[in-house]
C-alpha cells in the first residue's frame, strides 16, 4: 500500500521579502500562521488537486520530512515557538528565493529577515552544557565519585587556563519556570546585538 505523504504549504502571497519567518497555511486551510503548532498538514491528494499548477505563484507545498529538518525556535506573540526562518539555509533547502515572496508590505509582528539571519537561534544548541546541582552531587554520588568528579572538573579548568580560555561563570534558569521564555528572549536579543556589533 502506497504511503500517503504529508505536506506543509508555504504562502508566497503572504510572505514579504523582509519577513524573518515564512508564512504557513493553518490547519484545514483556515488562515495563516508562522508557528508549527498551528500549521496545517495536507495529504498528497489535496496537494495534487489544488497546488500542482506550475504557474501557481501563491503557494509552495513542501514535504513534511524536508520541513521538519528546518524548524527553528523563534518568538511569536512573545512566546517561543517553532518557526521556519527566512534564512539563506532554509530558503535554499526549500527551493525558494526572496524574489518569490509577493506580500507588498512587512508582516506586523514578524521580526526583520536581517535580524533573523544574524543568528537564527544557534544559541539554542541543545546539550552544549552540563549543569549539575551541588546538592545532587552530595546526595546521589558516593564520596569516591564526588572526589573523581572534582578531579575531572579541575583538569578541565587547568586545560582552559593553559589554553588562555576564560573561565566563564553562568546564570542558570530552569526551562519550566514561568519566566523562562522572557529570560531566553533577553539572552537571544543580547546575542543578536552582540553579533551585529561584532560584524560592523
Amino acid at each position: 500500500m502506497k504511503e500517503n505523504k504529508l505536506f506543509y504549504i508555504i504562502s508566497l502571497k503572504w510572505t514579504h521579502k523582509d519577513d524573518g519567518y515564512l508564512t504557513l497555511w493553518r490547519t484545514s486551510a483556515h488562515g495563516y500562521c508562522w508557528d508549527r503548532a498551528h500549521a496545517g498538514l495536507f495529504e498528497e491528494e489535496y496537494i495534487q488537486k489544488n497546488h500542482s499548477d506550475p504557474l501557481n505563484c501563491d503557494t509552495k507545498a513542501v514535504p513534511k520530512e524536508i520541513v521538519d529538518k528546518l524548524w527553528a525556535r523563534g518568538f511569536v506573540d512573545g512566546k517561543i515557538e517553532n518557526v521556519l526562518p527566512s534564512s539563506n539555509v532554509c530558503r535554499k533547502a526549500l527551493g525558494l528565493d526572496v524574489k518569490d515572496f509577493r506580500r507588498l508590505y512587512r508582516s506586523e509582528g514578524c521580526p526583520d529577515r536581517q535580524y533573523v539571519e544574524s543568528f537564527t537561534m544557534p544559541e539554542l544548541k541543545k546539550n552544549a552544557y552540563v549543569v549539575i546541582k551541588r546538592e545532587d552531587i552530595e546526595k546521589y554520588l558516593f564520596k569516591e565519585d564526588q572526589d573523581n568528579l572534582e578531579i575531572i572538573l579541575q583538569e578541565i579548568a587547568d586545560g582552559r587556563e593553559e589554553a588562555n580560555v576564560k573561565q566563564n561563570e553562568y546564570y542558570v534558569c530552569n526551562m519550566d519556570e514561568p519566566y523562562a521564555d522572557k529570560v531566553l528572549k533577553i539572552i537571544l536579543e543580547g546575542e543578536a546585538e552582540k553579533n551585529k556589533n561584532s560584524n560592523n
